[in-house]
């Protein structure tokens, strides 16, 4: 089973059962998806932590889940979570990933993209399946070693994504608040964005890096009074 993290935007009148208004908001969604895909979800979820609180924010103003930690929330009022913290310590891990790998790297250079071993299997599909191109991938070393310290998401390529110090950076600040992997984003409108790519690194991640600018751009637009909700969307 795959977990999609959605932000779901919603109205200043909301704020008093984010809950309630976030499962409202995805069951109209679902209604409308004829493909019945997404059929269950739940707020918070393995995302509950997900936002950052602002300072000096009273606990009943945001929303949050069982086993919160006490600067976190599931969701709240954009006044009272601190968007701009999320992005300022997603843009120092990327920074550290990156100085980590290009130490990795220098020590045993000449790591593969993962697009290399894609490309074997797309050249051979029976002879190459696609989940043993990216097993053998993931069993260069150096790659091994990234992600055995950490520093790497899941499905991250870091000969690709960590390339660019300044890249990696950008890209790390602007999926801070709208979500690495596998994410979607539900507007006032009901209007359903989901990240065409997933992961930065891909052959669509300038697709990728357009929809959450777009998405930053939207919740920046919003009346800090509006609300957005971590939703855990099972596939």
């Amino acid at each position: 089973m795959g977990h999609i993290l959605v932000l779901v935007a919603l109205p200043p009148t909301a704020t008093a059962d984010l809950d309630s208004a976030a499962d409202t908001a995805m069951d109209m969604m679902a209604e409308a998806d004829e493909t019945g895909r997404w059929s269950a979800w739940r707020t918070g979820g393995r995302f509950q932590d997900h936002f950052a609180v602002a300072s000096g924010t009273s606990p009943r103003s945001v929303l949050r889940g069982p086993n919160h930690r006490p600067d976190r929330a599931t969701g709240g009022a954009i006044e009272s979570l601190d968007l701009a913290a999320m992005r300022r310590a997603a843009a120092d891990r990327a920074q550290a990933a990156h100085a980590r790998w290009r130490e990795i790297d220098a020590a045993a250079p000449g790591a593969l993209p993962r697009s290399h071993f894609e490309a074997m299997h797309r050249a051979d599909p029976d002879g190459c399946p696609l989940h043993l191109a990216r097993a053998a991938h993931a069993a260069q070393p150096q790659i091994a070693a990234a992600r055995a310290e950490g520093i790497l998401r899941p499905f991250s390529d870091p000969v690709t994504a960590l390339a660019d110090e300044q890249q990696a950076i950008a890209r790390a600040a602007d999926r801070a608040v709208t979500g690495f992997g596998l994410s979607a984003f539900l507007d006032l409108d009901g209007i359903w964005s989901p990240d065409p790519a997933n992961y930065p690194g891909t052959a669509e991640a300038a697709a990728s890096d357009l929809f959450h600018r777009r998405t930053n751009e939207y919740i920046a637009s919003l009346d800090p009074r509006c609300a957005l909700v971590a939703v855990d969307l099972s596939t």
